[in-house]
């Protein structure tokens, strides 16, 4: 739901008879405020404080005093021309601390420390504990916000910037810690700042990490949206590893919606791109080649193709090494084996468990309860509930 929406929610509310027309005009009013060329008058305080609770104003008796554009601005920012859920809403949690904090001056010579500080966080994603880490995160987009009303002609520059730290944000939230909620929340920020900055193929990026959340929560039509308005908002030139990671995002969800067919033409699709080159932006950091070969062994998992999808996981093992993603391949592969070759299953699930307790990840062990069914019934089922209890402390 847009702002607009929420707004004249409060206004009929509140008992004001508004019309089409008026509300019409109303996106056209905010678009004002945004801009600049007129401010928030006394009349919509109230009603603008309502949508956005966080910037309410301390209790000393001045029930609606002044709300400035840059208030009106950072309160927004998490829900501002991209639609909102409940969720997306308590990324304002996050943003309010900033929007009624102090200004914070900026020079042109911060832009480079922001960003590499930014960068480095980024790059603490694959080897710090995700807690800590998503705290860092949290904190440097705070200090980005709180950078962008006086940051005038590199204002687009830390928009980017931030945008990219509240997408590692959601991406720590929910892939590593399994908070939904939160994730889209980040996810939500992220998106507008993307917007804010005229990134297109970082607003896909994030979009597209949306239409994760919705399809891991069984959200199948609100996953394809987030995909439609992702494939929209790509470029069609100049970034084909994007375009592969598109592919591979649509084909994971099409497999988690019961559609293997889709899912291996969607797999054909993204080995397609990896064959042209082009540019890979800074904060394009999660997919290459050995990516795609995880992806596609998942995919051919999902259509019970467990031959194929062995193939493609040992590719992706022998070039992965960043912790997590080895855990997710090595449980992936104990999957894989576990019909025929339950042994050499088992050999993969205790690497698999052994690297998820070094770097705790939860799309990792979400792996765990097909693993089990696959065992069920088999002498090795108890070597895996003792594996299991003897690395992670679980059984």
């Amino acid at each position: 739901m847009q702002l607009a929406e929420l707004l004249l929610q409060a206004i009929r509310a509140a008992g004001e008879d508004w019309g089409p027309t008026r509300a019409e005009n109303l996106q056209g009013q905010i678009a004002r405020w945004e801009r600049g060329t007129s401010s928030p008058s006394a009349h919509w305080w109230p009603y603008l404080r309502s949508v956005l609770p966080d910037s309410a104003p301390p209790d000393d008796g001045d029930v609606h005093p002044p709300m400035t554009r840059r208030t009106f601005l950072m309160g927004t920012v998490g829900i501002t021309a991209l639609s909102a859920s409940a969720a997306s809403a308590r990324s304002l949690g996050t943003v309010a601390r900033f929007s009624l904090s102090p200004i914070a001056s900026f020079e042109g010579t911060d832009l480079a420390d922001y960003q590499e500080r930014v960068h480095q966080t980024a790059k603490r994603y694959h080897s710090g504990r995700p807690q800590s880490v998503e705290t860092e995160a949290i904190n440097l987009l705070g200090e980005g916000l709180s950078y962008l009303s006086s940051a005038r002609r590199q204002r687009a520059d830390i928009a980017v910037a931030t945008a990219w730290v509240a997408l590692l944000a959601g991406r720590l939230a929910f892939f590593d810690r399994n908070d939904p909620e939160t994730g889209e929340a980040h996810f939500a920020t992220a998106a507008a700042l993307a917007q804010t900055a005229g990134d297109n193929p970082l607003l896909a990026a994030i979009l597209a990490h949306r239409a994760f959340i919705a399809g891991f929560g069984g959200n199948h039509a609100g996953a394809a949206g987030w995909l439609r308005r992702a494939d929209l908002t790509a470029p069609r030139r100049g970034q084909p590893m994007l375009r592969s990671w598109l592919h591979c995002v649509r084909a994971e969800l099409a497999a988690i919606a019961g559609d293997p067919s889709t899912a291996l033409k969607q797999m054909r699709a993204a080995d397609e791109g990896l064959n042209h080159e082009g540019e890979m932006p800074q904060w394009f950091d999660w997919y290459d080649e050995a990516r795609t070969a995880s992806f596609a062994g998942t995919v051919e998992l999902a259509a019970g193709r467990s031959e194929q999808a062995a193939q493609h996981l040992a590719d992706a093992l022998e070039q992965i090494t960043e912790i997590k993603q080895r855990a997710v391949v090595c449980l992936d592969l104990a999957i894989a084996y576990s019909a025929t070759a339950p042994e050499q299953s088992m050999q993969y699930a205790t690497e698999g468990l052994t690297l998820a307790r070094e770097r705790p990840y939860l799309m990792a062990i979400n792996r765990l309860p097909t693993l089990e069914a696959s065992l069920r019934g088999t002498p090795w089922a108890k070597d895996l509930h003792e594996r299991e209890r003897e690395l992670l402390g679980v059984g």
